[in-house]
């Protein structure tokens, strides 16, 4: 695959894409918002031009791993889940903590990013790819692919549902807090913001896919499947994730997050957690 000419071109045109959309939606967010209702102390500070530019590579390359839809991701690698978080850190890393390119405001913020974004982020799809293996789930439970073929709502039974239900509330007010709206931190930092919308969507959204029909063609459903999680994606990323940033407290989400995710494990019948030792 790595030695394709038309996977060599692809590659390119197909970041270059996941470019324009990540900028297009920053722009679309913020020229509808006014900028002294989101703007705090330390918006400014995250906008360092070196970090900027060195961590927005990782985080466009992050997007390869994570499907659109129903549609497999562009590299659809069995342990592409790490790899995605790999160049998520990086990422961050690169914002907060590179040497001499960011200020102490900054780096707070990037902590806050970790401890209350990428963390729960993390364990969530720790926790649906261990759920997905334990239901015989089709495909490698670490490939991100799996869960659009195959989403968690459709695996869990109904009271397990409803833990999956309170863990979605959960990580929605945790990701809020840690990646919170920042017009001046540009490309990078909405980069991320939107890489854990896609995330969010991909391990928690019920089944809303576009079935194919005899007179649709692939081209079609192919674009009209990037478009709708794109669309989702953004209302999650500059919609609703501010508006659960303003209305929780700093415990509500990580206490949500992990009742949710006990209910989940709790109440799933298809699970033998006796099995797995648990």
């Amino acid at each position: 695959m790595f030695t394709d000419p038309l996977f060599l071109l692809a590659l390119p045109a197909y970041l270059i894409c996941i470019a324009a959309l990540t900028a297009l939606s920053g722009r679309l967010a913020f020229s509808t918002i006014a900028p002294a209702a989101i703007v705090d102390a330390s918006d400014q500070a995250v906008a360092n031009p070196l970090g900027q530019r060195l961590a927005a590579l990782p985080a466009l390359a992050a997007f390869l791993f994570l499907p659109l839809g129903s549609l497999p991701p562009f590299l659809p690698l069995s342990t592409g889940m790490f790899a995605f978080f790999a160049l998520f850190c990086l990422s961050l890393l690169l914002l907060g903590l590179l040497p001499g390119a960011a200020s102490p405001a900054a780096r707070a913020k990037v902590a806050v990013a970790a401890g209350y974004g990428l963390l729960p982020l993390a364990g969530a799809s720790a926790a649906a790819a261990f759920f997905a293996y334990a239901h015989g789930a089709p495909g490698a439970p670490f490939n991100m692919g799996t869960f659009s073929i195959m989403p968690l709502w459709l695996m869990a039974d109904i009271p397990a549902r409803a833990g999956l239900a309170v863990m979605a509330v959960g990580l929605l007010l945790c990701i809020g807090k840690g990646f919170p709206l920042a017009p001046h931190a540009a490309f990078a930092w909405n980069s991320l913001r939107l890489a854990v919308a896609h995330t969010f969507l991909t391990l928690l959204l019920p089944p809303l896919f576009i079935r194919l029909t005899p007179d649709l063609s692939l081209p079609l459903l192919c674009l009209l499947e990037a478009g709708l999680r794109w669309l989702l994606a953004f209302l999650l990323a500059h919609r609703i994730m501010p508006l659960a940033d303003r209305v929780q407290s700093a415990a509500a989400g990580p206490l949500l997050f992990g009742l949710g995710l006990g209910l989940m494990y709790i109440f799933s019948s298809g699970m033998n957690l006796a099995k797995y030792g648990l």
